[in-house]
């Protein structure tokens, strides 16, 4: 994904959308798998106070490996302690990125007996990778689903080929889709896939060459990138303004979706704005959530 944020919720918003059709269709692929049913589950989780790990060692032995002990104390047979463990064991992980040995102490009169070991297929030991640049286009192109089709334009073929594959994709889309809006979308889409690899003004003449028109003006993804780069404009115009003694005026939302884009805090922006970190945090949760 790319590393600019309005662009990497374009493209998270297209694979939001087509989910259900993308990524059950690779997963079958990758692990060839025959699957007989599925669900999309929800993958926000609760924040709660009961993350709070209880006490952490940085340890350096003489010999051996740097590494951090990780101690909780349990009164109880908890059910849940092995997924309470684990997931301290992610985050410790994550912050420190050394080796975490996880140790409960139990300050009950009875043993434990719920299970304090991971059986096999539970235990993280890494993460499988799909190179979707050397995937076939014949495979996906061959996938029965709209939104898998469109990955052919970043699979595994020539620069030269691109007209080609492009064809195949529409082709494709015209024998799936069925209503025009659904076409206008999955084009749409299409196009700004074709930027990852940088095809997107061979892509536009291609598209417009089959008479397929790319309504980008009218399309969500272009509209809010329009508004950014105007408001992004208003505010240099007004830093501009302020240089010579003037004031321009500027959607404060904007300004501060466009300083929040730039990887500065909400603190940092209710500051240099004038106003409180909750304003700003609003401002911020409710555009991370369109």
């Amino acid at each position: 994904m790319p590393e600019d944020k309005t662009a990497h919720n374009i493209y998270d918003r297209i694979f939001r959308e087509n989910a259900n059709h993308i990524f059950i269709a690779l997963i079958q692929h990758f692990y060839q798998l025959d699957v007989k049913s599925f669900q999309v589950i929800d993958p926000k989780f609760p924040s709660t106070s009961d993350n709070e790990v209880d006490h952490l060692y940085r340890i350096i032995p003489n010999i051996g490996y740097e590494h951090i002990v990780h101690v909780e104390f349990q009164a109880t047979n908890d059910p849940e302690m092995l997924a309470r463990m684990q997931e301290y064991h992610a985050k410790i992980y994550k912050k420190f990125k050394l080796p975490v040995k996880p140790l409960v102490i139990n300050l009950g009169d009875r043993p434990f007996t719920v299970a304090s070991k991971l059986k096999d297929p539970e235990i993280f030991r890494g993460y499988d990778i799909i190179d979707l640049f050397s995937l076939s286009t014949e495979m996906l192109l061959n996938l029965q689903m709209p939104g898998a089709v469109i990955l052919a334009i970043l699979g595994n073929y020539e620069k030269e080929q691109l007209e080609t594959v492009l064809g195949a994709i529409v082709e494709k889309l015209r024998k799936l889709v069925t209503t025009e809006k659904e076409m206008t979308r999955f084009v749409n889409q299409l196009f700004y896939l074709s930027r990852l690899r940088k095809f997107e003004k061979e892509t536009k003449e291609k598209l417009e060459e089959m008479l397929i028109e790319i309504d980008i003006k009218n399309d969500f993804y272009y509209q809010q990138g329009n508004r950014e780069g105007k408001a992004e404009g208003r505010v240099e115009g007004k830093e501009e303004g302020r240089a010579e003694g003037k004031e321009i005026g500027i959607d404060l939302g904007a300004q501060i979706i466009i300083l929040y884009n730039k990887g500065e805090s909400a603190e940092a922006i209710a500051k240099k704005l004038g106003i409180s970190v909750l304003q700003v945090q609003s401002i911020i949760k409710r555009y991370s959530e369109d």
